[in-house]
């Protein structure tokens, strides 16, 4: 916080102005790599990240957990987490754990400081891309870590899980954990939710 005292004696408080501009130049470079990426043409679709502007509509000014999952569903579709106008499966049965309406799950993230990215930002096109996609996307995962400094990075699935492996991070300062993808739960493992709400929210 910068203190400006003034003339007669009174000091007024500024919210960190030179670092709310730092903050925005941060996202402003986030959002230019993901967008003007071009190591897996072959293999996307669509940049959801970029359309939907997630790092300038969704990113907290604090990342306490920062969450990996997959990456947008493969195919040419325009379901997506952040998409909110599709259905999509993913936001459904989160908005459905925690009981709020879709339309108030990602606002319920960033007011507990939770920031959902996912290890590979494009639309695949199939499946069959993602490995050679996550590899090729651990450039703009490292640099939202370096960028958001979570206190806890969430790894969510097996993709997410092979990313982060990938990223060599072990002598950072963060915590991580790994447990199953919320779709997975949703088919599989019912038995499993009460653990995942405690997981993103605790």
């Amino acid at each position: 916080m910068i203190i400006i005292y003034q003339d007669d004696g009174s000091s007024s408080f500024i919210y960190c102005l030179l670092f709310r501009n730092l903050a925005l130049m941060h996202v402003e470079k986030l959002q230019e790599i993901v967008c003007n990426c071009t190591r897996c043409v072959d293999h996307v679709v669509d940049r959801p990240f970029c359309k939907f502007r997630i790092y300038e509509n969704w990113l907290p000014e604090k990342v306490t957990k920062l969450v990996v999952s997959e990456s947008p569903p493969p195919g040419k579709k325009e379901d997506f987490l952040y998409n909110l106008g599709r259905f999509d499966r993913l936001r459904r049965f989160l908005s459905k754990i925690f009981q709020v309406p879709e339309q108030e799950l990602l606002k319920l993230f960033r007011d507990f400081e939770i920031f959902w990215t996912m290890a590979v930002k494009c639309r695949p096109i199939s499946k069959v891309s993602l490995r050679t996609m996550v590899k090729n996307c651990t450039h703009t995962l490292r640099l939202e870590i370096d960028i958001t400094r979570p206190k806890l990075v969430i790894l969510l699935g097996n993709t997410a899980k092979e990313a982060w492996k990938l990223l060599n991070l072990q002598n950072r300062d963060i915590e991580v954990r790994h447990f199953y993808h919320p779709l997975y739960i949703a088919r599989f493992r019912r038995d499993l939710v009460e653990e995942l709400k405690r997981v993103l929210l605790d």
